[in-house]
């Protein structure tokens, strides 16, 4: 990404964003994960586009903060900006990422409809991404702690990478084709279709996204 390993250029700052690629092309295998084995399909997709969608209308009509406005749902994008172009952090977005919404929405919406201790959730994050590894460690998640007032309590506890799940699947036999289809465990009670599309060129920003067929309560479509 930078075109040089020599911390010279760099400052003396190490270039890792985190990203994983490493791991990816690494030709003798001696660069992998962390391996935090210990998700469903639910995520907090339809939080972050409400937020951004939000803050950009907010910024068009009020210019509080400059155009155009980049998300800031890649970890590994915000640490690059962080030390490559802090020129561009005003542009970004001001919410969290998915995984950076749900953590603590579970540990404080989900625990209290459910009755639960917070302090006993382990709250685990499947991903694609390495990087996420990363973000749930970030000094500033820690939302959870503040609007509960727990001390050191993590909005997410670990993170598992989708390579993970599949080593960790593959070592206890789980045969995938054996198991039952069921609906996925609602956090919200309902959901959009947005989560599907999330990942995709302009879902962050998608007017309208059908509800998702699993969803037990259907949600409306979204107008921006």
């Amino acid at each position: 990404m930078h075109g040089s390993y020599t911390l010279e250029e760099t400052g003396n700052r190490a270039i890792c964003i985190y990203c994983g690629q490493c791991a990816n092309v690494c030709p003798l295998d001696s660069i992998v994960e962390r391996d935090e084995c210990p998700q469903v399909r639910q995520a907090a997709a339809d939080l972050t586009i409400v937020e951004e969608t939000s803050e950009l209308i907010r910024r068009i009509t009020e210019k509080d903060r400059p155009l155009p406005q980049f998300t800031s749902c890649c970890p590994g994008w915000v640490h690059f900006a962080e030390m490559y172009a802090p020129e561009l952090l005003p542009h970004l977005s001001t919410a969290k990422s998915p995984i950076g919404m749900q953590g603590p929405t579970v540990k404080t919406y989900f625990a209290k409809k459910m009755g639960l201790d917070p302090e006993k959730i382990v709250h685990v994050a499947l991903t694609p991404c390495t990087a996420k590894k990363f973000e749930i460690r970030r000094g500033e998640l820690h939302g959870a702690a503040d609007h509960l007032g727990i001390p050191g309590l993590r909005d997410t506890d670990q993170v598992i990478t989708t390579r993970e799940l599949a080593r960790w699947t593959k070592a206890e036999g789980v045969d995938w084709n054996a198991l039952e289809d069921s609906a996925y465990d609602s956090l919200m009670g309902q959901a959009s279709g947005a989560g599907v599309i999330f990942g995709n060129t302009g879902g962050v920003m998608e007017p309208c996204a059908p509800p998702m067929p699993t969803s037990p309560v259907k949600a409306p479509p979204r107008a921006c």
